[in-house]
């Protein structure tokens, strides 16, 4: 694949700077720790509800993601994993 003009300045920058790019495949959501917050929110959204409308699902979703403390979140987004990818760097 052939980088482009930016794409190749940006890189050059990044090694000028010392910053070390982590490529990452495309759709990789084993990877992605908000993917995993996501499926936990889905499991608790799917679980056994109807909403009136898309507004109450959305408000639901919401004060579901706003009632988290920061340690929740963080779990749930398996970042606490001894195999979260991001660990040693």
């Amino acid at each position: 694949m052939i980088a482009a003009p930016m794409a190749i300045l940006s890189q050059v920058l990044a090694v000028q700077l010392d910053i070390v790019f982590v490529w990452l495949p495309k759709q990789c959501s084993d990877l992605n720790a908000m993917d995993q917050l996501r499926r936990e929110f889905k499991g608790d959204l799917a679980a056994n509800r109807q909403f009136k409308n898309i507004d109450e699902a959305v408000d639901y979703a919401e004060q579901w993601i706003l009632r988290l403390t920061n340690s929740q979140a963080l779990q749930k987004a398996s970042v606490f994993s001894q195999r979260y990818w991001l660990r040693h760097l």
